[in-house]
């Protein structure tokens, strides 16, 4: 862009804002440490493309996001964004893409985190061999029950929709 055109410049600011913006919503989509680290740096990089951005709300709800997000801080998060928003109104793209990154925090919060084990049966657990047959005999019973002839039964779901 051309340094001098004051237009521009202002406009760069808009354009690494919705970047940064891109950027934090690709990290979330892929939910993966190392593309999560790389983020400061790319703030920082954007940063310096451009003093206008550097010295700018964007850069700094930018920055609280990029902190937040990774880190699940969902109040830190939620008031960065609302005093952006009272000073700035967001426009309806921006809106959309910080709500995505807000839902990425509340999934994060409730997900279960898996503590490993439990998929197999190992020798401490009082598996062993003679096992394995019943497990058989089991499954064969289920094949071979017989079918429910579900015809003549009531829909249920009449009147519903």
């Amino acid at each position: 862009y051309n340094a001098d055109n004051n237009l521009l410049r202002w406009n760069v600011k808009t354009l690494l804002f919705k970047a940064m913006l891109c950027q934090l919503n690709n990290a979330a989509d892929r939910d993966d440490t190392k593309v999560w680290n790389a983020l400061p740096s790319t703030l920082e990089k954007y940063r310096d493309m451009n003093d206008l951005f550097a010295q700018s709300r964007e850069y700094q709800l930018c920055a609280v996001l990029v902190d937040a997000i990774p880190a699940c801080e969902l109040e830190k998060y939620k008031t960065a964004v609302a005093q952006y928003d009272n000073i700035v109104r967001l426009e309806a793209w921006a809106t959309d893409q910080i709500s995505r990154l807000e839902d990425y925090i509340i999934q994060k919060q409730h997900k279960i985190p898996d503590l490993g084990g439990g998929d197999e049966i190992g020798p401490d657990m009082g598996a062993d061999a003679g096992d394995q047959p019943q497990a058989d005999a089991k499954q064969h019973e289920v094949d071979e029950k017989e079918e429910i002839d579900l015809e003549n039964a009531p829909n249920v779901m009449d009147g519903v929709f």
